[in-house]
């Protein structure tokens, strides 16, 4: 039987446009570093896995920190270094960023280095393999995608109150399944690092919940509804498409990490917390505001790079007759939004749409065998 699709199946050119997830990373070098040396004696072995670890660069740059670390410490140990993600990733890419000059083969004590396409809401290494497990801008996408009555947005937090609910719940069973995976793998004492888009509760909005917050979404969607009014996509499939994502609230991440407990999982929060930040801070592309022509073609590469592979599946590709007035619907989406944005940023102050921030980071330990 054939698998069933992923939300994230196919994105392209990830690794050029992953700005917001890089950055991410590298403010959480100390406490990467921090983690690795409280793991580092769990397996005989040091094992990190990076899950959803894309086309390397950022994979790279998290796993690098921990392997740093585990090297150094007395004696000089064999180290391990696995990755994760769908068939459909650029495994290529990810191959020639680690075994090239600036990867970490090339370096004394190399890591021992494992590759698997498979789906991470699955269970995928053995029991107690691993002593750290990290997910940098991953586990925001759900295990499946998402069909469901939303005219009017692509974007989770407008839903109607019924569907919002059904969602959520979709969202916390993910990640109480992500991390009951995750802490079977993990020897006791190892820990799973989290950190990804999140949410925090704000009565003045429709469900109660205010998301990070991308200029992206909100230029999909005015896109998208654009090309339904030029009859260049079919309003049915743009009024039943929501993206595949949903950024959890403290709370939700609690909820669903004793959801796990409940369910045999042994382990505990040992770090819980969210960052903010908003303007020009929020935007790591923000530094290009001065040159709008430059911000609107970088920031619709990130859209592509992030979208396209859903986009492609539940709007071009059924709007179309063939592959080929498919490839063109997508350019002129693309076009148009990138117009769009321009457009807005030549604003400047005046803008429409801005970007805020919202970070949810959180350590998991695993507290015994289970």
């Amino acid at each position: 039987m054939a698998e069933p699709a992923r939300a994230t199946h196919g994105m392209i050119d990830y690794d050029l446009n992953s700005v917001d997830q890089i950055k991410n990373i590298e403010d959480h070098e100390t406490l990467l570093r921090e983690y690795a040396g409280k793991t580092q004696s769990l397996n005989e072995v040091p094992a990190i896995a990076d899950f959803g670890c894309g086309p390397g660069l950022g994979s790279l740059r998290t796993v690098r920190p921990v392997l740093d670390v585990w090297r150094k410490a007395p004696p000089a140990q064999r180290v391990s270094a696995c990755f994760v993600d769908l068939p459909g990733n650029d495994w290529s890419a990810l191959r020639s960023r680690l075994f090239g000059q600036d990867g970490i083969v090339s370096k004394p004590n190399p890591p021992q280095i494992q590759l698997v396409a498979r789906d991470f809401y699955k269970e995928i290494f053995p029991k107690n393999a691993l002593s750290l497990s990290t997910a940098f801008y991953a586990t925001h996408w759900l295990s499946r995608p998402q069909t469901t009555l939303s005219p009017g947005t692509l974007w989770f937090h407008e839903l109607p109150a019924l569907a919002y609910a059904d969602l959520r719940q979709k969202a916390l069973n993910d990640f109480a399944h992500f991390v009951k995976n995750r802490m079977h793998e993990l020897a006791t004492g190892g820990r799973l690092i989290v950190s990804t888009m999140g949410s925090v509760a704000d009565r003045n909005t429709r469900n109660g919940v205010a998301p990070s917050r991308s200029i992206l979404m909100p230029f999909a969607t005015e896109t998208a509804y654009a090309m339904v009014k030029d009859g260049l996509l079919e309003q049915s499939l743009v009024d039943n498409f929501v993206v595949a994502v949903w950024f959890l609230t403290a709370d939700d991440a609690r909820s669903a990490i004793h959801q796990a407990m409940s369910q045999g999982t042994a382990c505990e929060i040992e770090h819980l917390d969210i960052k903010f930040s908003d303007g020009q801070d929020a935007d790591p592309l923000g530094g290009l505001l001065m040159t709008p022509h430059l911000y609107a073609r970088k920031k619709t590469k990130a859209a592509r790079a992030v979208l396209h592979s859903t986009l492609k599946a539940h709007l071009f590709t059924p709007s179309s007759d063939t592959p080929f007035e498919a490839a063109q619907l997508a350019e002129i989406f693309y076009e148009r939004m990138e117009r769009a944005i321009w457009a807005d940023a030549c604003r400047g102050p005046n803008r429409r749409h801005l970007e805020k921030k919202t970070i949810l980071t959180v350590v998991v330990k695993k507290t015994e065998h289970s």
